[in-house]
């Protein structure tokens, strides 16, 4: 099965380079601290925001390159450096999530601040069928980009992020999605301290520095070769 063969690829890949493990694990860490930090010092605070905000964006941008590099056949996580390039490019990835999560917020706030009447009934179902959407454009947008020279105005093409999807096939499409959720939800739990360690700290250290960056590593790799079929052989 093709899907097992990608997780056996992505298990590899994820090895292949203990530096960028070190190095993810060390920039998990930092950022999953400094979001707990807290000043009465204004300046001190900014300076504690600006650099929590820097390392998100190095963390987002380096999860794109592993997707940009996969999808051009390199099979060796990336190097670690060139950090004005990372910012950059986790500053457009964070922007387009900005978007689409904002959207689907403030559709999902009107579909709650309507009535009961029919006509509110097949809006809601309309609005519900948009966030679905906005879901798929969420999971396909990074590799839609990627396989389109990283334009940042690709990552919201809808029509053709959605047809990504066909070209991808159902059962690639659907393994893209469960990954992509769960990609999501490891990102967050690795920055933001989401989850039920989050008061037992050696425990959430031995995550940030050692589990957390495995997992990244891994399911973003997976994801980008589900993404990769796209491109004919």
């Amino acid at each position: 099965m093709k899907f097992i063969s990608q997780i056996k690829d992505a298990a590899k890949y994820t090895f292949r380079d203990w530096k960028s493990i070190v190095l993810l694990g060390i920039i998990l860490c930092i950022a999953s601290t400094s979001e707990e930090l807290y000043s009465d010092n204004p300046v001190l605070l900014v300076l504690i925001i600006v650099i929590g905000a820097i390392i998100v964006l190095i963390e987002e941008g380096y999860r794109y390159m592993i997707i940009k590099e996969t999808i051009e056949g390199h099979n060796r996580p990336p190097i670690i450096r060139n950090f004005p390039n990372l910012i950059k490019e986790g500053f457009s990835e964070t922007i387009t999530l900005l978007v689409y999560v904002y959207v689907a917020l403030a559709m999902n706030k009107i579909s709650e601040s309507l009535g009961e009447s029919w006509v509110s009934t097949t809006i809601q179902i309309l609005i519900f069928i948009s966030i679905l959407i906005i879901y798929l454009l969420l999971f396909g947008y990074p590799i839609y980009k990627a396989l389109n020279g990283s334009k940042f105005l690709s990552g919201f093409d809808i029509i053709g992020i959605l047809k990504l999807y066909s070209k991808i096939g159902i059962v690639q499409s659907f393994f893209l999605i469960l990954i992509g959720a769960i990609s999501m939800n490891v990102i967050y739990s690795c920055v933001f301290n989401i989850g039920i360690f989050e008061t037992f700290h050696f425990i959430e250290f031995i995550l940030s520095f050692f589990i957390n960056p495995i997992i990244l590593l891994f399911i973003t790799r997976l994801m980008a070769l589900c993404g990769r079929e796209a491109i004919p052989s």
